[in-house]
């Protein structure tokens, strides 16, 4: 049975318990892939994974397309809701921008190091679906964000938040990107913290420079 929570992107063991047959089944697929790769998991290992019998997980799920799909619903949805908590909830946007990071980055940590290339070759419309849903949602947050952090003087006003929206989600991009950053080249926590740091300090005031510095950026020795 599932062991992990996604460090507050997926649900965690007790909220488990209360989901329906289709959802456990769903969870538990998920940390496999996760743990082993699209690839070499398959029907038989979830089943075997969850004590059920084939013909009780083909009850559920067309085929295993079907069971990575709606996985990938699931799982966007979860960062969805984890993304939605946390913006309301703080108050300082420089806060709320570390606190997505890491997330981010625990999440990351515990994929499969190929499974993005295995969702774009074996399963190439839940790819697109995942990346098109990641897209919007990390627009929205980014230009909530944004206009918060303006509107409590933490960020400058002289800039055009479509833009700088559209400008970070590209650095994100092309950071998860190896032919610009291969694995083995770069520390992952190092390089989205130093790259988050970058965005900030283009766009922060001097009270969020200020806050940034004293909070988050240690002084070089």
């Amino acid at each position: 049975m599932i062991q992990q929570d996604y460090q507050g992107f997926f649900p965690s063991v007790e909220l488990l318990k209360n989901l329906p047959p289709d959802g456990q089944i769903l969870a538990n697929a998920i940390v496999l892939f996760s743990r082993f790769g699209l690839r070499s998991v398959t029907m038989d290992d979830v089943a075997r994974e969850m004590g059920i019998s084939k013909k009780t997980l083909y009850k559920h799920f067309k085929n295993k397309a079907d069971l990575v799909d709606k996985g990938a619903n699931l799982v966007i949805d979860h960062i969805r809701e984890f993304c939605s908590k946390i913006c309301p909830a703080e108050k300082n946007p420089i806060d709320e921008l570390f606190i997505l990071d890491e997330g981010m980055r625990n999440f990351n940590k515990m994929q499969h190091q190929g499974i993005q290339f295995q969702l774009r070759k074996y399963y190439p419309e839940t790819f697109f679906k995942i990346k098109e849903a990641q897209r919007k949602n990390f627009m929205e947050v980014t230009t909530l964000n944004l206009q918060k952090g303006r509107q409590q003087g933490w960020y400058r006003n002289d800039f055009d938040t479509h833009i700088i929206a559209n400008l970070y989600y590209s650095r994100i991009l092309m950071i998860m990107d190896e032919n610009y950053f291969p694995v083995n080249d770069f520390d992952w926590d190092k390089l989205t913290r130093e790259a988050l740091i970058y965005h900030i300090r283009g766009i922060a005031s001097k009270k969020g420079l200020e806050y940034l510095e004293s909070k988050y950026v240690k002084p070089t020795p």
